[in-house]
């Protein structure tokens, strides 16, 4: 047993060398830089107009030279432009929908006099009929069992040996 784990820990310890140094190329050729993202989402947060309020106020109270600089840094910046959606395909198809759903004719009501008659007589003719109450089956039952005894009387045939 010793001699297996002396002989294959060496090749057990370079398997998961180079299964380390694989991930670890691998991962930095694959790695995605996401700061240019997080940048633009804070800028795009950043312009809400609230938080532009909070933060003129929160300069109001600094020095006045510094808070003018720091303003004037602020409105520097570029405001992110707010993308505009073409959505006229979207009305159109929904004004197709519309005009299916108006196209549509309206139910008119359904006279069902003759269905409620023809259930009325159903429910006149189940009534009328008289439901027997229980029958004596003692005959049956004793001409039964005189049967089951003669077939148990009956001998079963020999075999024949020819």
């Amino acid at each position: 047993m010793i001699y297996l784990i002396a002989k294959y820990t060496i090749p057990f310890l370079l398997a998961s060398l180079f299964g380390f140094l694989f991930g670890r190329w691998w991962t930095r050729r694959n790695f995605v830089d996401v700061s240019e993202t997080y940048e633009q989402m804070s800028i795009s947060s950043a312009s809400n107009k609230e938080q532009w309020g909070k933060l003129w106020h929160k300069l109001d109270g600094l020095d006045s030279s510094v808070g003018t600089t720091v303003k004037n840094e602020l409105d520097a910046l570029p405001k992110p432009e707010i993308p505009k959606f073409d959505l006229s395909g979207i009305e159109k198809r929904l004004g197709e929908i519309e005009g299916r759903f108006d196209s549509i004719p309206e139910a008119k009501e359904t006279d069902l006099s003759d269905v409620f008659n023809r259930l009325g007589s159903l429910d006149k003719m189940l009534s009328n009929i008289k439901i027997p109450q229980a029958a004596n089956l003692d005959p049956i039952s004793s001409k039964l069992g005189f049967l089951e005894s003669s077939l148990k009387a009956i001998p079963t045939p020999k075999e024949v040996d020819l």
